[in-house]
């Protein structure tokens, strides 16, 4: 008989449930069994909630964004007992072209926890142990920003731009937050926009960002006259896309980042407008986490300023909810297990 935990169940749009449910048994070979210290939510998982993820099924245990320690391994898994990891929430199916040739990022079946397959909204989770990465000196707590900061440390890589280029961020969610922090660690001059004013403020005076609204980036302005060396489509939508092309200078790249496959039609909508060059940046992997480790080690990174908004597990139905009805106060939620 299997142990029982709790879990936050989402069984339709906006139906939220804390149950006792049934705890993963023990790993098969290469996967680990994650005790689950820290989730937190993202966009994927308020369009899960809000009922607009086309791919997902319901019932679904939230979360994908998760922290803990290993609590049992399979065989062949190298990681310790009590180790603290990071758990990457893409998994890969193994199989497919791009996996065997060692893009799994790229995996045209890839499987996202809390929304394909149950998540990490719970006490105890298995993955696969290629998902699991170390994190050894930095507490859970902050460790648990680095899936979507790899999001962004994967963009600004991508973009090839080097010290000194201009960059404009449209999208100041988490992953405009992250792709802008690195973009600056990169040594690029740095500006971020927005529609949502709570956000651009967030940005400006909790980051040090310098953030403005699209309307005072207009072209033929002063501090817009020849366009952005490199402009990061955070956001994955038509304004964001059009607001992007918008200010990128001739020669200039425009780097779109999708985390779904729901921002195909995005790139596609780039191509049909013939920017210059564009670079389709999808999520993190195993690389861009470890970079992103070894960043924050080195104090470069304000991870404890990110999240802003902390709940329990029993007060988790309660706090997404609100969380969700008005995502402009809210960088990152987080939940405690």
């Amino acid at each position: 008989m299997r142990f029982r935990m709790k879990a936050l169940n989402c069984y339709s749009p906006g139906a939220l449930s804390l149950e006792d449910y049934p705890a993963p048994g023990p790993p098969r070979d290469g996967w680990v069994m994650i005790e689950v210290s820290h989730v937190g939510l993202n966009c994927a998982d308020y369009r899960l909630f809000e009922g607009l993820v086309p791919r997902s099924t319901y019932p679904r245990v939230m979360g994908r964004e998760a922290s803990g320690t290993v609590l049992m391994a399979g065989k062949g898994v190298s990681l310790a007992l009590g180790q603290p990891v990071v758990v990457n929430p893409y998994i890969s199916c193994g199989n497919c072209p791009n996996c065997k040739r060692g893009a799994q990022s790229n995996c045209v079946a890839v499987e996202v926890l809390g929304i394909h397959r149950d998540g990490a909204m719970c006490e105890r989770i298995t993955v696969p142990a290629e998902n699991v990465y170390p994190v050894n000196g930095i507490p859970l707590a902050d460790a648990l920003v680095a899936g979507f900061l790899a999001v962004g440390a994967r963009a600004v890589m991508r973009s090839s731009a080097g010290v000194g280029k201009r960059a404009l961020v449209v999208g100041a969610g988490p992953i405009g937050l992250g792709t802008a922090l690195f973009a600056r660690l990169a040594g690029q001059e740095v500006v971020i926009a927005d529609k949502d004013e709570k956000r651009l403020r967030f940005a400006w005076h909790g980051l040090g960002l310098a953030s403005f609204e699209t309307s005072e980036l207009s072209v033929g302005s002063e501090s817009d006259r020849e366009g952005f060396d490199v402009v990061f489509d955070a956001t994955g939508d038509h304004w964001g896309n059009c607001t992007a092309s918008h200010h990128l200078a001739p020669s200039g790249t425009l780097v779109m980042i999708r985390t779904g496959s729901e921002r195909l039609s995005v790139l596609a909508s780039a191509i049909h407008r013939r920017v210059p060059r564009t670079v389709f940046s999808a999520q993190g992997g195993r690389r861009d986490f470890e970079h992103v480790i070894q960043t924050t080690l080195g104090g470069s990174l304000p991870v404890s300023k990110l999240v802003t908004h902390r709940a329990t597990l029993d007060e988790a139905p309660g706090s997404v909810a609100s969380w969700s009805h008005d995502k402009s106060h809210v960088v990152k939620g987080v939940i405690l297990i």
